[in-house]
């Protein structure tokens, strides 16, 4: 889940170093993990979920880093 409001903030990366880039964001985020532990559910017999509502720095810093898992960057490149 993301906020409908966004907001636009300056962002570097050390993928380039040299430069920072005013990128949009949701102003928080909901995200929804399991523990590397892989704790089973008792109830559901499925692996544990955790959820948490991330938002400020720690939001955009997940944000940032999770677009690189999808192979975007902070400057439109792939």
């Amino acid at each position: 889940m993301k906020s409908e409001e966004k907001i636009k903030v300056w962002e570097g990366c050390v993928s380039d170093d040299e430069y920072l880039y005013l990128v949009e964001r949701p102003a928080y985020i909901k995200v929804k993990f399991q523990s590397l532990s892989g704790k089973i559910d008792r109830r559901t017999n499925e692996p544990f979920e955790q959820e948490l509502i991330l938002k400020g720095t720690m939001g955009r810093i997940f944000q940032h880093e999770y677009d690189h898992m999808d192979g975007v960057v902070v400057w439109g490149g792939e």
